[in-house]
């Protein structure tokens, strides 16, 4: 960079630095995250696979995954 230039920086610092605070990640795609999870498991040869956060999207494409044979038992667990 020429001398007396600013450093370039992405939108999302400038907005960050705008705000004065840091913005937490979030997630976004928890089936995409699901299905990373389910296949990292698989790749280490582990037999199950607790998926967090969970959601009817989540629920239902495991169901139909499930009754097409692609995974075997399927537990739901609702600790609300």
């Amino acid at each position: 960079l020429a001398q007396g230039w600013p450093k370039p920086r992405s939108a999302t610092a400038a907005l960050q630095q705008q705000a004065g605070k840091r913005e937490r990640m979030v997630k976004i795609s928890v089936l995409r995250d699901c299905l990373n999870g389910i296949v990292n498991a698989e790749k280490r040869g582990k037999r199950q696979v607790l998926v967090r956060p969970s959601s009817k999207v989540i629920i239902k494409f495991l169901q139909v995954m499930q009754k097409h044979g692609y995974i075997g038992d399927l537990e739901i667990v609702d600790d609300h």
